[in-house]
């Protein structure tokens, strides 16, 4: 064995002692809830409980010579009201009350002479042997379900070899801790020799987290484990191995999910494989966590065991109500808000600063490393994977995670620390320097080809798609946050059934373009306006993917479009005008002037037209049609409020809110930087629009449905699409879906939900970004093509 190796191995165990060794929760002084610290009170319980209701076997737990146990009656008025008779059946067996003093729970905690356990009852509903349980409620039958059962088998293994004694529940985290250190060092030799191996060492044994989580019976210092060995798998290439650990991670915590999800991403960038061949393995693998469950399966009952692990993933996503200090997954880099896990002495959960950022930096600026597939960013990797797993975890709507968390990422924290610090050295500078501009501009570009998984977003490689479909969709989310919902005929039949109002803003004072208005209060107002609704926009929405030539017509993008209302209405008579300019020019130029009056920003795309004589007296009537001027003729001043109602409104959202701007102002300002852009880059109608709706976004959000016309490609909208709608649809009939659980928030209170009003200024931002890039691209990035990057080498390892 090469000798160098030997050296740093020794050295490795020597470090990996201190974790055992520097007992900080073997002291007496660190009590906790009746020697439990912190939260072993859920797991070692728990762990307690499964064996003896899962497995039958009666932990024991022994001191001078007596055998101790807790009794459980039916309720604490029962054990008050027969407390002298236990007392004497105790006595009898020469044995008595150890702890009586339970507020939550109808336990009592007994001790009899070894030879007298099995004669022990003394009335009770079950007999549990073991150490005392804490005061909490129901907590003899706790399985804490939350979690998958591997941590709680490791504790509970140790209460068989060792007994049922605070020390033993503990053992396990103290040999996984010097193991963790074993397996830093075995990584950071793989990556850059004696001295990778050495500094690898040091940053896990100097990580607090690492030697406080190492002596609590908790179960991440277990996922840790199982989560280090993952990544010294893949370091070594053992795909398969590090998919079965994985997986064993995944049964002590969900968050193992974090270390798959970088074992998959190794096996599709490293060796290349198919996403069908790489996703094969990772279901087969899986089987890993059934056969950990299996045992609770057999107990519980499938169904059973299937809906508690269900309902544990939105235990998860949700957060929890007052507890411990909380803090986000950034915060855990700098110690922001540590989680306090003892006090006097105090005990917090700290990670070492020094590594966990490195690491975090490290995976950010050697990411082209990753590109090139070199073995030398796969614990970045891990540590990426980690770190965004617990970021959309929060995202998602948890705000309650804990600093103790973070010793997941220690493993990679300490080899990803070396590996950048050791790049660093080795002119790691110089290539940081060179090849990041050229990712950036590919990055820019999209040049680059993009996996099987996210072949829907080739959509995006269109500016012109990017506004189509995002913006729709961050629309749809503030029509969800508002307290009026334009709805379709099929939903609102279902809708009608809850008693909801089926026409949009039906109860509610209109504010909007003059026939608009005049269409929403007269349907409202006829037999089964409803219907009629439906019909219209229904119809609009088949014209507009006809005229954009979707094949096959998606039923779902057709229903994205029906809750658009009478901009979709607007939209199909632009859309059809535009396609019969040609050879029926009148007409065409008719259908476009109705559009218009529906909504005037669809006068935007003239821009693309030129209009001779008669065709514009067509526009114009078809623009002050007879129901126009009808409502011109009876509700004057309701017309020119309803013409020009964007100028009369608070602009209390946009740019124009940001820079508290007047109405009158803001039009201006519009009009001037309508003006630049056109001089700029040729304005174009997305331009057009985005630029308005940036400045003066007190607009609806359904207006964002005019950009479609100025797509290309629409066919890479149609999977785009109906992955958004899908979960859009099912929110018509059920509003809090996507609001509630996506949010964390009630529908009918929008402002403090999700900030619509914030999300569209930032979707206006991105919509004029985007079409600019398209259309003035040379303002930007110079009129050359950015070429081919080739891969540069980086810095030589050992």
């Amino acid at each position: 064995m090469d000798r160098k190796f030997l050296i740093g191995l020794i050295v490795a165990l020597a470090a990996g002692m201190i974790i055992p060794v520097n007992g900080v929760f073997i002291s007496s002084k660190l009590r906790g809830d009746s020697y439990y610290v912190s939260d072993e009170v859920w797991y070692a319980t728990s762990a307690r409980n499964l064996l003896v209701k899962v497995f039958h076997y009666q932990p024991v737990y022994v001191k001078d010579g007596m055998r101790y146990a807790t009794l459980v009656y039916g309720s604490l008025d029962e054990i008050s009201e027969r407390i002298d008779e236990i007392r004497s059946c105790l006595h009898s067996l020469g044995g008595g009350i150890a702890r009586d003093n339970y507020t939550d729970a109808p336990l009592i905690w007994v001790y009899v002479p070894e030879s007298n356990f099995t004669s022990l009852k003394c009335g009770a509903q079950e007999v549990i042997g073991g150490y005392q349980y804490p005061s909490k409620e129901d907590i003899h039958n706790y399985m804490n379900a939350e979690h998958p059962p591997l941590g709680k088998y490791i504790i509970a293994l140790s209460m068989i070899l060792l007994g049922d004694y605070p020390l033993s529940w503990r053992i396990p985290g103290l040999v996984e801790g010097f193991l963790i250190v074993l397996i830093a060092y075995l990584i950071g030799y793989r990556l850059y020799g004696l001295l990778g191996g050495l500094i690898s060492v040091a940053g896990a044994v100097s990580d607090p987290i690492l030697r406080v989580m190492s002596h609590t019976a908790m179960l991440d210092i277990h996922l840790t484990f199982f989560t280090a060995l993952t990544l010294l798998f893949l370091v070594y290439g053992r795909r398969n191995t590090a998919l079965i650990t994985g997986w064993l991670a995944f049964s002590v915590k969900f968050s193992g999910l974090f270390a798959i999800f970088a074992t998959y991403l190794y096996m599709r960038i490293y060796r290349r494989e198919d996403a069908l061949k790489s996703f094969s393995l990772v279901l087969v693998t899986s089987l890993t966590f059934l056969a950990v469950s299996s045992p609770l399966i057999v107990s519980w009952g499938l169904d059973e065991w299937a809906n508690r692990t269900l309902s544990s993933f939105s235990w998860h996503t949700t957060s929890r109500g007052e507890g411990p200090a909380s803090s986000p997954p950034w915060g855990w880099l700098i110690n922001y808000s540590p989680m306090a896990l003892h006090i006097s002495p105090d005990v917090y959960a700290v990670t070492n600063v020094v590594t966990h950022l490195g690491s975090a930096l490290g995976a950010l600026l050697l990411l082209p490393l990753l590109g090139e597939r070199d073995d030398r960013y796969l614990p970045l990797l891990m540590f990426s994977s980690i770190f965004l797993g617990y970021t959309a975890v929060y995202m998602k709507g948890n705000r309650t995670l804990y600093s103790f968390y973070a010793v997941q990422l220690t493993p990679a924290a300490a080899t990803g620390f070396t590996v950048f610090i050791l790049f660093l050295l080795g002119g790691g500078f110089d290539w940081i320097r060179r090849r990041w501009p050229a990712l950036w501009k590919r990055f820019l570009l999209w040049d680059f080809e993009l996996p099987e998984e996210l072949a829907w977003l080739e959509a995006f490689r269109d500016p012109a798609l990017v506004v189509a479909v995002l913006a729709p969709l961050v629309g749809l989310i503030m029509n969800l946050t508002r307290y009026t919902f334009p709805t379709s005929y099929v939903i609102t039949t279902i809708r009608e059934l809850s008693g909801n109002p089926p026409i949009p803003y039906q109860e509610h004072v209109y504010h909007g373009f003059p026939l608009e208005a005049w269409l929403t209060y007269s349907v409202a107002s006829i037999p089964y306006g409803e219907v009629v609704y439906g019909f219209l926009i229904v119809l609009s929405s088949i014209i507009i993917v006809r005229e954009l030539r979707l094949r096959p017509i998606p039923l779902l993008f057709l229903l994205f479009l029906t809750p658009l209302g009478w901009t979709t209405l607007a939209l199909a008579f632009l859309l059809r005008g535009m396609s019969l300019k040609e050879d029926r020019p009148y007409i065409g130029a008719f259908l476009m002037g109705l559009g218009i009056s529906l909504n005037p920003l669809t006068a935007l795309f003239l821009l693309r037209s030129s209009l001779n004589r008669k065709e514009l007296i067509s526009l114009l009537i078809g623009i002050f049609n007879p129901l126009n001027l009808y409502y011109l003729y009876a509700f004057p001043v309701e017309w020119v409020r309803g013409a020009f109602w964007f100028v009369n409104e608070d602009p209390w959202v946009g740019l124009t809110g940001i820079m508290g701007l007047e109405p009158v102002v803001a039009l201006i300002v519009t009009l001037v930087a309508l003006t630049t852009l056109a001089y700029l880059g040729g304005l174009s109608p997305e331009v057009a629009i985005s630029s308005f709706l940036l400045f003066f976004y007190s607009s609806p959000p359904e207006w964002w449905l005019l950009l479609l016309p100025t797509m290309t490609g629409p066919e890479h909208l149609v999977l785009a699409s109906d992955l958004i709608v899908g979960l859009s649809a099912a929110s018509w009939v059920r509003p809090s879906l996507l609001v509630k659980e996506l949010f964390k928030c009630e529908p009918a209170e929008p402002s403090p939900c999700s900030l619509p009003s914030l999300a569209l200024t930032f979707v206006s931002f991105l919509a004029l970004y985007m079409s600019l890039r398209s259309h003035g691209t040379k303002i930007f990035l110079g009129r050359g093509q950015v070429g081919d990057v080739h891969d540069e080498e980086g810095p030589a390892h050992s």
